[in-house]
């Protein structure tokens, strides 16, 4: 056992083992001097120095004389975070602004690396801003929270706006909304409320219920995802506008009582695909000049207009295929525009009807008795026999959906063209008939060739055994 001896911690039996009591003090202090420091605040007190600091809320507060100008944002603000490696806990709290600083009240702003700050109510405050690296912010509610330049960001359960600026990270659970500007490779999933992006690459927007959806304003919007969304209840507006992006996929939307589903002007090579649109004007509206390659496929319209184009120049090369029309019109399209609406013939799972292949659209009404309905298909393959003119002259789909799909009649042994007559003649049709049972039918195929492959090993085996 060790033992005490003056300044020295000596074990017995080993007079070479002395360790120095401040040699131990040091260590101590090594071990420890990391660990974060718990302090309680009761009012706004401006600048947060300390690193390795949990700050927890045992108050209400209201920012109505700051101390000082903080220096991490360009408000009156609460608590302005300098240090690294801190916490601020609100614990349910309230942070309130005031007559005092208006618009200028800011409720938390950091600048540190390494952030958590959770629990909170910060109510008619402009903004809460965060700076820096490694943020964790999670059960805020009241004025919008506005993430500058942060990396390695994950936010949950925000019942607040969020504004991304310029930042990455995963964003969860929100429920006031999303405005991303200048932000790229964002995760962002359970959003409730509308979102709005300008600018930004790479981000991923999933599972959102709100009114809008709007992209616009710069051509540095691209390769963006947008999945699972339900727009709409907005009569005077569109559920998704589209402005100046490019390379960006939109897919999985439900959209209903708005004036146009979508809204596109100047935006090149975006998806368009597995869209329900539904009790609106337009489906889609294309307007002004420059929307190129765009693919539309796989969605169904009912609208007043499917489609609606108000310029000539507005769309170019666009794919639109596979794709319901349950319009009063089914596109619209000015003077001489040209464009086709449809695909190369091919196998594939069609929008709408039966059949193993797709290649233009489906044209119905309300009434049940639109082009497709009515078409003309002598041969049965689900498409019908003339193209329909979009545009007369200009723009048509060559390979229009019907709904009089056929199976193609399995007969092997085409019994009507034996030319036999009299017994024999009946006895061949018979011999056909049972040929085109049995060959189009797989279970009694199977059968037929199990006792045939039976019946002469039985007879190989008797010959050589004789029974």
């Amino acid at each position: 056992m060790p033992r005490w001896r003056g300044t020295v911690f000596k074990y017995s039996g080993d007079s070479h083992s002395y360790i120095p009591l401040t040699a131990l003090f040091f260590l101590a202090f090594f071990c420890f001097a990391k660990t974060a420091i718990g302090v309680d605040l009761s009012n706004c007190v401006g600048n947060l120095f300390g690193s390795n600091v949990v700050y927890n809320l045992i108050s209400d507060m209201t920012i109505d004389v700051p101390p000082f100008w903080p220096i991490c944002t360009s408000g009156f603000t609460c608590f302005c975070i300098q240090g690294n490696n801190v916490t601020v806990d609100c614990h349910g709290h309230k942070i309130t602004g005031s007559a005092y600083c208006g618009s200028a009240c800011e409720g938390i702003g950091a600048s540190g690396n390494n952030i958590t700050i959770k629990n909170c109510e910060i109510n008619s405050i402009a903004w809460n801003v965060y700076h820096g690296d490694k943020y964790y912010v999670s059960n805020m509610s009241g004025s919008t929270s506005y993430v500058f330049g942060t990396t390695n960001t994950t936010v949950n359960n925000m019942r607040s706006g969020v504004s991304i600026n310029a930042g990455s990270g995963n964003y969860t659970n929100l429920f006031g909304g999303v405005g991303i500007l200048d932000a790229s490779y964002n995760r962002i999933d359970n959003v409730t409320g509308s979102v709005s992006i300008s600018g930004g690459r790479f981000n991923i927007i999933s599972n959102v219920i709100g009114e809008y959806l709007q992209v616009y304003g710069s051509f540095t919007i691209q390769n963006n995802t947008f999945v699972n969304f339900t727009l709409g209840n907005r009569p005077a507006y569109s559920g998704v506008f589209l402005w100046n992006g490019q390379m960006n996929t939109f897919e999985n939307f439900i959209i209903r009582n708005v004036t146009s589903g979508i809204t596109v002007e100047e935006a090149n090579d975006n998806i368009f695909r597995n869209f329900i649109i539904r009790n609106c004007t337009r489906g889609v509206y294309i307007t002004y000049i420059g929307s190129q390659r765009v693919n539309f496929y796989n969605n169904q319209v009912h609208c007043n207009y499917g489609i609606y184009v108000d310029n000539v120049y507005s769309m170019q090369q666009w794919k639109v295929y596979n794709n319901l029309f349950n319009d009063s019109i089914w596109v619209y399209l000015p003077g001489t525009m040209s464009n086709y609406f449809n695909t190369t013939r091919q196998s594939g799972a069609r929008i709408y009807s039966r059949g193993p292949e797709i290649g233009g659209n489906y044209y119905t009404n309300a009434t049940g008795n639109g082009y497709s309905d009515i078409c003309n298909d002598t041969e049965r393959d689900g498409f019908c026999d003339q193209l329909l003119w979009i545009n007369y002259g200009y723009s048509g789909d060559l390979l229009p959906l019907s709904n009089k799909y056929s199976s193609p009649t399995c007969a092997p042994c085409n019994y009507s063209q034996l030319g036999n007559s009299g017994v024999m003649g009946y006895f061949y049709t018979f011999l056909c008939l049972l040929t085109n049972i049995v060959l189009c039918n797989p279970i009694l195929l199977a059968i037929v060739v199990f006792v045939v492959i039976g019946a002469y090993v039985f007879m190989r085996m008797r010959s050589k055994w004789g029974f």
